[in-house]
């Protein structure tokens, strides 16, 4: 899954640097606000359908097709909403350049919960080799294409063309490898737990929303457009690169969590171990993004986003961060814990207000970012506070962890700003000796990582787990 996503971000870069040098910052506001509008309805429709089938202990085909039928009306219906609401959604953003774009993404949404279970029954299954190459390949399709209505067609509306078309070739890939399971409908039993577990988790998807795009929506009517657009052009070569790695990492694991939804004596080992071994992962990513993207912007990008390369950095340690909170997040929601979930996001809604109130103020986008690197914080410390109360973690060996990891990105960073400075300053005089003193700053880290690496921490839980062996009993 990792092998992927890592592939589809490297193409997400290309794509990125082709499409923003045809469509201008308004153009991706445009995009970024019709995104937003189809993220919410998307989330509506898709509810928990991808939890309720790793929740299964048995993949029972009636269960299925019962779901398959409830996500079918769900998406017509968020379809339909979508197209028809268009122009009320331009007018409550203040943008009607995402009235059409809106409109065209209804098809993306409509095919969001079909697409959501055939992917959750194939994690279910472990059959994480066929998705990883039904992913990949989707991705791919759709950004070839992306990328071809885009020149051919130069408006911001041909962006739409490459999420529809991954969309769609991830529904037909699913289904037509899936077997018949998810062939025919079943009638929808209201009493059925599955619907149940689904129709508990929509409240809260909808109140995810409000925390994820509260800044975006201030951002949008007192700062502008055109400084949407260029938070979503760094969101590309940060956000989503890192949420691309989250997904791989989500997709493994969560089926796992129906194992610990009784008890708690497994989860106090497993899960401590996991989330440091994430820590590890995400944070020194962060670090490396958050010094060397700004240094790429130019060469990616062209001209006129320098203000991006300003958001890098704060959106590499916000991404950071919630790769490690949103695989706990996501643990909590397969444990059902709906108690814990809504005094969390009360909690982070609040935080946004505070935000937008701020941004009303200051009318400056770095408050947002502020806002994006405080809502994962706060979010993952209540996380870690309820599950350590009842003995799901290890509080004490989770922040020892979290402190090492924090303390190794921070040198990290470091070393890897004196060798981007000598990079640069050798590109500007001329003179190599700059060059080389980077090449030797980065070959002295290397060098030093290779030599102690059986001493890191991922590496010993790694190999505690055996992930360095074809096979293991764990």
């Amino acid at each position: 899954m990792y092998g992927a996503q890592l592939l589809t971000v490297v193409l997400q870069f290309l794509y990125a640097a082709a499409t923003s040098r045809i469509i201008d910052a308004v153009g991706f506001g445009s995009y970024a606000i019709s995104l937003s509008v189809s993220g919410l309805l998307s989330l509506l429709a898709i509810g928990g359908l991808a939890q309720a089938v790793a929740r299964m202990d048995v993949l029972a085909p009636e269960r299925l097709q019962g779901l398959v039928t409830y996500a079918t009306v769900l998406g017509i219906a968020a379809a339909s909403i979508m197209w028809f609401t268009a122009p009320l959604w331009g007018i409550l953003w203040g943008d009607d350049g995402a009235i059409s774009i809106v409109r065209w993404l209804a098809i993306s949404t409509g095919t969001a919960p079909l697409a959501a279970i055939g992917g959750g029954l194939l994690r279910r299954q472990a059959r994480f080799k066929e998705l990883a190459i039904l992913v990949l390949g989707s991705n791919i399709g759709g950004m070839v294409l992306g990328v071809a209505a885009v020149v051919a067609f130069r408006t911001p509306d041909a962006l739409v063309v490459s999420p529809i078309a991954a969309q769609s070739g991830l529904l037909i890939g699913s289904l037509a490898i899936s077997g018949r399971s998810l062939f025919g409908f079943a009638r929808i039993n209201r009493k059925s737990a599955d619907i149940a577990y689904v129709a508990q988790l929509v409240p809260s998807r909808f109140a995810e929303y409000l925390v994820g795009n509260i800044t975006r929506f201030s951002t949008s009517r007192w700062v502008g457009v055109d400084a949407l657009g260029f938070w979503n052009r760094g969101d590309v070569v940060t956000s989503i690169p890192f949420q691309q790695v989250q997904t791989a990492i989500i997709q493994a694991v969560s089926p796992e969590f129906r194992h610990d939804i009784s008890n708690s004596p497994r989860a106090h080992r497993v899960w401590t171990d996991m989330l440091i071994l994430i820590c590890w992962l995400a944070l020194p990513l962060a670090a490396l993004a958050a010094i060397v993207v700004p240094f790429l912007i130019p060469v990616l990008f062209g001209p006129g986003w320098e203000l991006t390369g300003q958001l890098v950095p704060w959106l590499a340690i916000a991404a950071g961060l919630q790769m490690i909170a949103t695989v706990l997040s996501s643990a909590i929601e397969i444990l059902g814990r709906m108690k814990w979930i809504w005094s969390t996001i009360v909690t982070l809604i609040a935080i946004q207000l505070a935000g937008a109130l701020a941004l009303f103020v200051f009318q400056n986008l770095i408050v947002a970012m502020i806002c994006l690197v405080v809502t994962q914080l706060v979010r993952h410390a209540i996380n870690i506070w309820q599950c350590g109360r009842i003995g799901y973690l290890n509080v004490r060996r989770v922040n020892s962890g979290y402190l090492g990891a924090a303390v190794f990105s921070t040198v990290l960073a470091a070393c890897t700003w004196v060798a981007c400075a000598m990079l640069r300053e050798s590109l500007a005089t001329g003179q190599l000796q700059w060059g080389i003193g980077a090449a030797l700053v980065v070959g002295a880290v290397a060098g030093l990582l290779v030599r102690f690496r059986a001493k890191l921490p991922p590496v010993q839980i790694a190999s505690d787990y055996g992930i360095f062996r074809s096979s293991h009993t764990e």
